[in-house]
């Protein structure tokens, strides 16, 4: 199962597709007349255990290891309006809603159009311009935003309004920041703003890594002479600014692609720092690792074929891993159904890279709890419920090991298929982890 791993390091500073979880458009601006007092109805949208257990649950399955970096910064009081880097589609929103303060999200109100999406997605939901809806109720559903920031509850945006997989973020929109002035003016307390960040080492994979990143909080003071829309203009430059921080912010697709794998690497040999190389990598790839990682992609090992090898894991963890694949390998065969329609859904209905982790799980989850409701009631009704739960013990192994698995004979297939550059592979993979130890 998925572990949640906390971190406090230095973290670098300087059919309608449903990828989108959270979104704050330019011209979806809080009404200044808008009656803050109103408050949200507490059940649907905040703390709600069902959502919480849920996501818990998906994460869980799906992801190998979630990690978050500067958990410190996040107070456990007061007003808190996270503002999100959108990368992997709804898929985000799960993984911020189980490491974060139960925020209230800013959602698109297509998620939850259908008794399905429903069960997803939770949240305030807001009709973007590029959707159908009635957009005239989007003034009181910010109102809503404001109150429960007013009584110091969490709220998360995400300022891009639409998610990407590419080598640097989309434009952000202006409505978290006119929604941060709003605040400050008529209520005028502490609000923490804090920028976060969200990086897969796979995004399209089953039981990949992920990292999220709580970069500094903005600041949102002004001095007294600046007028509102110069308090706008800078605080949107002051958001920009930290989000870029907890982001990478690359010129092409190529760039991202090597930079990522160098960084995987690195993470591999020591897990918890794929951000970190990841962002010192931003300025470019130092001359000595440059000269290496073009040797390696000439012989073969592009970025794809590096995915998910660890080429220096130590060999008893190689041999346990061999011991134990029949496991994951029993685990598959015996829930293959949902695996099958989720490896379906994942090539039929994605319309981007973003969307593809997206669909398995909006397949497979539901999928996967059905199986696993026949298998009990067959249990159940023939008086074999040991037979069950030794089916549950065996996925459940199947799946804690299954990364490592797929790790493992990757990497067999690397060095059978060419022994000299599993060897050069090694030795650079050594120099990625002194470099960035």
């Amino acid at each position: 199962m998925s572990k949640l791993v906390q971190q406090d390091r230095s973290i670098a500073e300087a059919g309608p597709s449903p990828e989108v979880v959270c979104c704050a458009d330019s011209d979806v601006v809080p009404s200044r007349r808008a009656d803050s007092s109103v408050i949200p109805d507490r059940r649907p949208l905040f703390c709600n255990w069902w959502y919480r257990a849920f996501h818990r649950f998906i994460t869980t399955v799906y992801f190998e290891r979630i990690t978050l970096s500067h958990p410190e910064r996040i107070p456990t009081s007061g007003p808190v309006l996270f503002l999100g880097l959108h990368r992997n589609g709804a898929v985000d929103g799960f993984v911020y809603n189980r490491v974060l303060r139960a925020p209230a999200f800013l959602v698109s109100a297509q998620l939850k159009s259908s008794f399905f999406g429903r069960i997803f997605f939770n949240g305030i939901g807001i009709v973007r311009s590029k959707d159908k809806g009635n957009r005239t109720e989007n003034s009181a559903a910010l109102a809503q935003c404001s109150a429960l920031l007013a009584v110091g509850r969490s709220l998360f945006i995400f300022p891009e309004g639409t998610s990407s997989l590419g080598p640097r973020h989309l434009p952000f929109q202006a409505g978290a920041a006119h929604l941060i002035l709003k605040h400050l003016e008529n209520h005028n307390s502490n609000l923490v703003v804090l920028p976060v960040g969200i990086h897969y080492l796979n995004p399209t994979a089953f039981r990949g890594e992920v990292e999220v990143v709580i970069g500094e909080p903005i600041d949102c003071s002004f001095p007294s002479e600046f007028s509102r829309l110069r308090k706008l203009q800078t605080l949107k430059r002051r958001i920009e600014q930290r989000l870029e921080n907890v982001g990478i912010n690359l010129e092409s697709d190529g760039d991202q692609q090597s930079r990522e794998a160098i960084a995987r690497l690195a993470e591999k040999a020591q897990p918890g720092t794929f951000f970190n190389a990841l962002k010192r990598l931003e300025a470019g790839v130092p001359e000595d690792l440059a000269e290496s990682w073009k040797s390696i992609e000439s012989a073969g090992g592009g970025a794809g074929h590096l995915m998910n090898v660890h080429p220096n894991a130590a060999r008893l963890a190689r041999l346990s891993t061999l011991i134990l694949s029949p496991i994951p390998l029993a685990a598959a065969i015996l829930n293959l159904p949902p695996i099958l329609l989720a490896f379906w859904a994942g090539r039929k209905f994605p319309d981007d890279r973003n969307v593809i982790s997206l669909w398995k799980i909006l397949v497979g989850i539901p999928s996967f709890v059905i199986w696993v409701g026949i298998l009990f009631l067959t249990g159940l009704f023939r008086g074999n419920l040991p037979a069950f739960l030794m089916y549950l013990g065996i996925t459940a192994l199947g799946i804690q090991h299954y990364a490592g698995t797929r790790s493992f004979f990757a990497g067999l297939h690397l060095q059978i298929k060419n022994r000299l550059f599993w060897t050069e592979l090694r030795e650079f993979q050594r120099s990625v982890s002194r470099r960035f130890q």
